[in-house]
């Protein structure tokens, strides 16, 4: 009876290795090294699939954008799902936990929610006006520049985004938990530190706020 491919046992070297060209010796040793010994996901079979048609190609950053991307979909629909309890869709929610995690008094640019929320202006323009239209935002001059505006929470958008970032968070704590602790720290880790070469200014922005007041002004 075959194994299951996610089984390690399954690509050990057979009587025939001596007999293998260098190509497929490379070949079982790359599954070997990819294919989980425990579990095996479809990111799993896509891989195996091109290791066997092309295998003079490495798959290995296959194995890992994909399963960033599937993990991703699965992600955004159950918190679609949670958040549609709210009457809000992901970006809602995005717009409205930006401008609470501001600090008071809760008001931003449409610039500045734009950059953070890597939106282009006419997608955030549609967005503050749906939530501008449900009455939990509102608009209001800025004081600094004559010609700006500024976007801001109303009470109700408050009293919102709290209910539902509270809920939010479970939710999140429940999708992650497949993960031990020290599993989703070492995750939150790397994902940083892939997060980091595709924002290098955030992280220039973030080392500069964690300096000591005193190097800061010496500099």
């Amino acid at each position: 009876m075959a194994r299951p491919l996610g089984d390690r046992r399954a690509f050990a070297r057979p009587r025939s290795w001596s007999r293998k060209t260098p190509l497929e010796k490379k070949l079982r040793l790359q599954l070997t090294l990819i294919l989980s010994p425990v579990r095996y996901d479809h990111v799993d079979e896509i891989v195996e699939q091109w290791m066997i048609e092309r295998p003079d190609l490495d798959p290995l950053p296959m194995a890992v954008v994909g399963r960033l991307f599937r993990a991703s979909r699965y992600l955004e629909q159950d918190v679609g799902r949670l958040l549609g309890r709210y009457d809000l869709s992901v970006g809602q929610f995005n717009v409205l936990a930006a401008l609470r995690r501001s600090g008071p008094p809760y008001r931003l640019s449409p610039a500045a929610l734009s950059r953070g929320l890597l939106l282009s202006t006419g997608t955030m323009t549609n967005r503050l006006e749906q939530l501008r239209t449900r009455g939990v935002i509102e608009r209001m001059p800025d004081a600094t520049d004559g010609r700006g505006l500024l976007v801001g929470l109303t009470h109700m958008g408050h009293e919102l985004i709290d209910e539902a970032f509270e809920a939010h968070l479970s939710n999140e704590r429940r999708l992650v938990s497949p993960l031990s602790p020290e599993e989703q720290a070492t995750l939150t880790d790397l994902l940083r530190t892939l997060l980091v070469s595709f924002e290098p200014h955030v992280s220039l922005r973030s080392a500069e706020r964690a300096q000591p007041r005193a190097v800061r002004k010496a500099t």
